[in-house]
């Protein structure tokens, strides 16, 4: 890489905790230095970084008043309110990083705003794409203006209505989550203190979702000799004694192991675990931006690989799902996922910085 510059950047969207994850897996792959930089509690996060691994806090994009004030710049970005005050300092810090002796490239996960702001002071940015609609002019312009992008899920998964240009100018990662040892199922159970009765798992995760108290009733009426666990934030409360609420897991990979059939969002990071993990899915996309989870929860019903549902299953509808995704099965999902590695994601980001370093 010309001179110095070895440096990787992540820019972190602070909604869930989904990119931060996903940033986390990458970044242990990789053996040059990396800062991610996000409006996320960070020091809340120290504890997961690693020895090349240094985080920039960025002020929130927010004030009292932002949001009135011509938010998405007549189409042209996703968020660049007419608020100095606020957005001032966060660019301050962003060009301060990206100015730094050692900067190659950000990885951008997601936002145009700082991608844009990275190829603005001739730093490479790298946009990761989710599914969902991204043709409108902002994402048009980050994808355009991208060194590289980086689609964080097999070719398998793309979707039909994908531009031509896009789908070619794409790097079609894989499932990309933390590697860890495969617990068998047995030795799961024995971890979380469960006993041999079926299991079904919910995984709610930290973005916002329509899961109730109602929904959590009907299982445990229709699911009669199941033990139900629930992991997430947002998780409601019922007293009952086939149900655990395990709250916000970091790691859920010893519950993913431990299920029988899961239950849950249609989110990136929950359908690559699934994945990972091999077990039944039933899935339920909630309301995102650009549609992101329709759309790849779409996918995974053409190809079979899951139990799709547009909302959580009603009175009469949880154990007929059940049955279905039991049916199913989770190998035809599994096979995705084989060869899976964020080892992958960063040999290739590696790459995209050393060629655009080497085109100074």
């Amino acid at each position: 890489m010309t001179g110095t510059r070895q440096r990787v950047g992540f820019y972190v969207h602070h909604e869930g905790m989904g990119h931060m994850a996903r940033t986390m897996a990458i970044a242990a792959e990789l053996e040059t230095p990396v800062t991610i930089l996000s409006s996320l509690d960070l020091e809340a996060l120290a504890g997961v970084s690693t020895s090349n691994v240094d985080m920039v806090q960025l002020p929130p994009d927010v004030g009292e008043r932002t949001c009135s004030r011509e938010p998405n710049a007549n189409g042209a970005l996703h968020w660049a309110p007419l608020d100095p005050d606020v957005l001032g300092p966060r660019a301050r810090t962003l060009v301060d990083w990206l100015t730094s002796a050692d900067v190659a490239a950000l990885v951008c996960d997601v936002s145009v705003e700082a991608a844009v702001l990275a190829r603005l002071c001739g730093v490479a940015p790298i946009v990761v794409r989710e599914h969902g609609r991204r043709t409108d002019d902002a994402h048009t312009l980050a994808h355009r203006i991208a060194a590289g992008i980086l689609a964080p899920f097999p070719h398998e998964l793309e979707s039909s209505d994908t531009p031509r240009w896009l789908r070619e100018r794409s790097f079609h990662a894989g499932f990309i989550s933390a590697p860890r040892d495969q617990l068998s199922r047995a030795d799961a159970r024995t971890m979380l203190n469960l006993d041999a009765r079926p299991m079904l798992l919910v995984v709610l995760g930290a973005g916002s979702h329509s899961f109730d108290a109602g929904s959590l009733r009907q299982i445990t009426f229709e699911l009669e000799g199941w033990q139900i666990v629930l992991a997430g934030s947002g998780v409601p409360e019922l007293r009952h004694g086939a149900v655990r609420c395990a709250g916000w897991v970091p790691d859920v990979s010893a519950h993913l192991a431990a299920a029988d059939v899961v239950v849950g969002t249609a989110g990136s990071n929950l359908v690559a675990e699934v994945a990972t993990a091999g077990r039944p899915f039933i899935c339920v996309p909630q309301d995102r931006p650009f549609d992101e989870q329709r759309q790849r929860s779409r996918r995974l019903q053409e190809l079979h690989l899951a139990i799709v549902r547009d909302r959580w299953p009603a009175a009469g509808e949880w154990a007929p799902a059940v049955d279905e995704a039991l049916t199913l099965g989770g190998d035809k999902l599994a096979q995705l996922a084989v060869g899976a590695t964020p080892a992958l994601a960063a040999d290739w980001i590696c790459r995209v910085s050393l060629e655009s370093g080497d085109a100074r």
